[in-house]
């Protein structure tokens, strides 16, 4: 049944979480203030990110990674996260990619632990290279198909967590967080490799791999030959391994501790490259996770630009383990001109998709020098948009309130052809575009589904006219074209077909399943359905589009339908009839309706009409200003006196490099305010705090920026002020900030990819218009 108390106070295991960018040195006093800082802005989650100097060679901090002084202090913010009622996800490496203990696993062993590959070399022989690793300049990274190498890691980390955090496993601490591992590289001319690949190849498929790997590495695989069927039994060979000596380790050794095992692999929305990426069979290893995630933290997504299916990856894999949480780690990369409204549209999308945990990417530790080149955006007291997070983390928390409960009631399981994705070349290039085809069709008709791959279908079973693939059960199977199939994943799908269950290729308008029914249809408009159980369900509802969207929707269920508010906390009536409502969906918009859970108050009133555009003489006056320098970012305030500006871009009034907050203000009249019931600001870039007539209306910090003016409108003369506040883009991109990093800094990789969208995110201010609406 719908858990009310969760969706209205979710417990801090539901917070979004922050990586916490451990960059200098760790004073216990300095972070448990930060950690209040976070608490207080409601972010009760947090992932503590150690960055020692294996990782990244310009970071401060100190002490040393994983020491007895590390450890004690780590206690010691752990007993002040946990008097604070928050959670902590545990971060299980100094960095990333996970499994190397910052190269102390490599360490241990150079020889048993070295990364290999398989290449020929000048004569067109074969050759076993073991890569130079030198621990001056990187962390090793450890080849963890080795035997050993994961019980060696396990030690390292996990177990010596535990000698100072156990008390905290299972309450304080649920999840553990693994960060993009990855086995031996491939590429171009190179076989990712394990000393005992050969064996461990002849005992699971019962022939020699030897004698195939020179035309293995010679590429242009063709589909069906005989070197194709090698070269994917080479492939699930590795990936078996993979997941038997790191993932089921890692997973084991958690439950044991009262853990459950979580975090995300690399790429996961790079199909195009999924022949050379290191995590096996992507939908194998996230089945291998307690909680399989994804990351979206370099516009992967972006709003009217690229939507993507592969949040989906972790959320079927989620469905079929049976797991209600489905982790989201986001943001990193952004830049730091991300904009609130992009980052709620980022965020409902990922829900949408299933995705309902989420860790944000990051809050520093400190921010001087070359920090301020990382990773951006940067949240905490040095953005700007800090003072409103409050209402961001409350929105997150009750979406994942709501989004965790009951379970997935898609009935639709889509072959996603791992194995065409596997041999590279052409072969996977069409695969990959019919599979986003396939994706889009589905999505865009209202049709929610899961993902399963060749291996996991040849395990399924049929039982009562439905698939059974692990804890989920599917109505049918939609296939794309030209799907390539093991011999046992070709018998499962005769077998399928020959008791009459649905099988659909892609392009049939039979295979379209929708969990609505929507008058006009339109592709805009996803949604996803969870079964909260005794005839109660739930539907989260997302417009794509920046159109208005005017639908009749109807719900299969004859039930009253009403809708979370997820900003105020609270189940609000609307007007249905069986089932079916009129609803205008606004741009970007997302919606939970709620199907048999009964109302506690009446709908919040819609704007209406607008009376009056506030168009008059305004002003503006800056209040305070963030500057980012030598002593990283700063805060001052401003006393420059009021200027008259129209509402609008405040750049040509305060500077294209002004970072901060200013105030518009104006003086109006209106002659009939009984039948005013809203105020409209119109575009807002970025938040916005109201004061009517000395009363405060509100704060907001995305769209629409919509405030109720209650009693506060007076007849005759009113005074308005609006504080707007804006992103450290204004400031990261200006001259004087770029000139200090050219002669002081060595640019971070991610610095000019950051600096592209920064560049798209300059405009600043009240844009309006304002008007009084009914």
């Amino acid at each position: 049944m719908f858990n009310l108390k969760n969706f209205q106070a979710p417990p801090a295991h539901l917070s979004p979480g922050y990586f916490w960018i451990i960059n200098h040195t760790m004073d216990a006093e300095e972070l448990i203030g930060q950690l209040k800082d976070m608490a207080a802005h409601g972010a009760r989650s947090v992932c503590m990110h150690p960055v020692p100097r294996e990782f990244r060679y310009d970071t401060a901090m100190s002490p040393g990674y994983l020491t007895a002084d590390f450890h004690q202090i780590v206690k010691e913010v752990a007993a002040a996260a946990s008097e604070l009622g928050m959670h902590w996800y545990l971060y299980d490496e100094g960095g990333w990619p996970s499994g190397s203990a910052c190269g102390q696993v490599w360490a241990r062993d150079p020889e048993r632990f070295s990364r290999r590959y398989a290449t020929l070399d000048e004569q067109g022989q074969v050759k076993i290279v073991k890569i130079a690793e030198d621990p001056q300049k990187s962390a090793p990274i450890p080849d963890l198909l080795a035997p050993g190498a994961t019980e060696c890691f396990l030690e390292l980390t996990h177990q010596a967590y535990a000698e100072y955090l156990a008390p905290y496993f299972g309450n304080m601490i649920r999840f553990t967080f693994t960060d993009e591992p990855l086995h031996a590289p491939f590429g171009h001319g190179m076989l990712a490799w394990t000393e005992d690949l050969p064996q461990e190849f002849l005992r699971r498929k019962g022939y020699e791999l030897e004698v195939f790997v020179p035309d293995l590495l010679r590429g242009s695989i063709q589909p069906g030959s005989p070197i194709a069927e090698v070269s994917l039994d080479y492939r699930e060979v590795l990936a078996e391994l993979f997941e038997e000596r790191f993932l089921q380790p890692l997973r084991a050794w958690c439950s044991k501790n009262n853990l459950l095992s979580g975090g995300h692999f690399s790429g996961e929305d790079q199909w195009f490259d999924y022949d050379f990426l290191m995590f096996g069979n992507i939908l194998r290893s996230l089945r291998a996770l307690d909680m399989p995630g994804v990351d979206m933290i370099w516009q992967q997504l972006e709003r009217e630009k690229r939507l993507h299916p592969f949040p989906k990856l972790a959320s079927s894999a989620g469905h079929q383990n049976g797991s209600s949480q489905i982790l989201g780690e986001m943001f990193a990369i952004y830049g730091a001109g991300l904009q609130s409204d992009d980052m709620k549209f980022l965020l409902d999308y990922m829900l949408v998709c299933g995705v309902n945990t989420f860790v944000f990417s990051n809050y520093p530790m400190r921010l001087q020098g070359s920090d301020l080149l990382g990773g951006r955006p940067f949240f905490g007291e040095t953005n700007p948009l800090w003072k409103y997070f409050d209402l961001w983390h409350n929105y997150c928390s009750r979406m994942s309130a709501l989004l965790t409960q009951g379970s997935s009631a898609s009935d639709t399981a889509l072959l996603l052809d791992l194995r065409s994705f596997q041999l590279g070349g052409r072969t996977k290039e069409y695969a990959v575009c019919r599979a986003l085809k396939s994706a889009d069709r589905l999505l865009e008709a209202q049709c929610d589904f899961d993902y399963i791959d060749d291996s996991i279908l040849a395990e399924s079973q049929l039982k009562n006219g439905q698939l059974l693939v692990g804890k989920m059960r599917y109505s049918r199977l939609v296939i794309p074209p030209g799907a390539l199939f093991s011999k046992a994943g070709k018998q499962q799908i005769d077998k399928l077909k020959a008791s009459g269950f649905p099988v659909f290729d892609s392009d049939d308008p039979a295979a379209l399943s929708p969990l609505v029914k929507i008058i006009p249809q339109d592709p805009a408009l996803r949604v996803c359905k969870r079964d909260l159980g005794n005839n109660v369900y739930s539907y989260f509802m997302l417009n794509t589009s920046q159109r208005e969207l005017k639908l009749q929707v109807a719900l299969p269920e004859r039930s009253e339908v009403t809708v979370a508010d997820p900003e105020e906390g609270v189940i609000c009536a609307i007007d249905s009839l069986d089932g079916v409502f009129n609803w205008t969906f606004a741009p970007g918009g997302s919606y939970f309706f709620l199907s048999g859970v009964p109302a506690q108050t009446a709908m919040r009133g819609v704007p209406g009409q607008i009376l009056q555009i506030l168009d008059g003489s305004w002003q503006l006056r800056a209040l305070s200003q963030y500057s980012a320098g030598a002593e990283g970012i700063t805060i001052k305030s401003c006393h420059a006196p009021t200027q008259a500006a129209a509402v609008g871009d405040w750049r040509p009034v305060l500077g294209e490099d002004f970072s901060g907050d200013a105030v518009y203000s104006c003086d109006f009249c209106c002659s009939e305010p009984a039948k005013v019931k809203f105020i409209d600001l119109g575009k807002v870039c970025c938040a916005a705090a109201v004061v009517l007539n000395g009363k405060n209306l509100g704060r907001r910090l995305w769209s629409p920026f919509v405030f109720p003016v209650q009693d506060a409108l007076q007849k005759g003369q009113n005074h308005l002020e609006i504080t707007v506040s804006n992103t450290l883009a204004n400031t990261l991109c200006s001259k004087e900030f770029r000139r200090y990093c050219t002669e002081n800094m060595t640019a971070s990789r991610y610095d000019a990819i950051q600096q592209v969208f920064e560049q798209e995110s300059l405009q600043s201010g009240l844009l309006g218009p304002v008007s009084l609406r009914g």
